[in-house]
């Protein structure tokens, strides 16, 4: 497989892409790009049109990048090149595992995960270990045993201090505090 620059400029993003990009998921990439470099090319036919890769061109130029690495698979036909795009998104899809998100999370202590989409919420799981300073992911978010709000969705549980949750839902009101919840817990997937 062979890795060449190309314009930003000469790519052409394929009109009819079926995953959606939001900004907020856009600048999460270009974090990421600017902090750890390139690490995956874009894929493009022989005519430059992307296969794999529109989320990451879209933060290149974000990052106003003028060349991008890829990697061109000129022998795919069209509707191989189609279903490529389309199963490089769907099998991308998956669940997380909290237990192992939780210690990975836990063990990085020089790099501010919330550029990458990884907000502010922690995740909380009895079973975890209490992290560096002594105090659980919980406790660092300022609650104590018995105080907070458990918010469940679906599979995720999730539990905000009453300080916090009082400050918001005086400040948007207790529907407007679910959503937000909502919103933090959905944009780490």
């Amino acid at each position: 497989m062979e890795v060449k620059m190309v314009r930003v400029s000469d790519l052409k993003p394929y009109p009819k892409n079926a995953k959606k990009h939001p900004a907020e998921q856009i600048t999460h990439v270009a974090n990421s790009i600017q902090r750890f470099g390139w690490q995956q090319p874009l894929v493009i036919d022989g005519k430059n049109n992307i296969v794999i890769g529109h989320c990451r061109l879209l933060a290149a130029k974000e990052l106003k990048q003028i060349e991008v690495p890829c990697v061109v698979a000129d022998t795919l036909t069209e509707e191989e090149a189609k279903s490529l795009r389309l199963a490089d998104n769907k099998t991308n899809e998956s669940e997380w595992d909290f237990d192992l998100l939780g210690v990975e999370l836990d063990g990085i202590f020089d790099i501010d995960m919330s550029q990458f989409g990884f907000g502010n919420l922690d995740l909380i799981d009895a079973n975890l270990e209490a992290d560096r300073a002594g105090a659980s992911p919980w406790e660092r978010m300022g609650g104590s045993a018995q105080d907070g709000v458990l918010f469940q969705f679906g599979d995720i549980t999730c539990r905000l201090p009453s300080s916090i949750y009082d400050d918001f839902n005086m400040a948007l009101g207790d529907n407007e505090v679910t959503e937000w919840v909502a919103q933090k817990i959905s944009s780490l997937f």
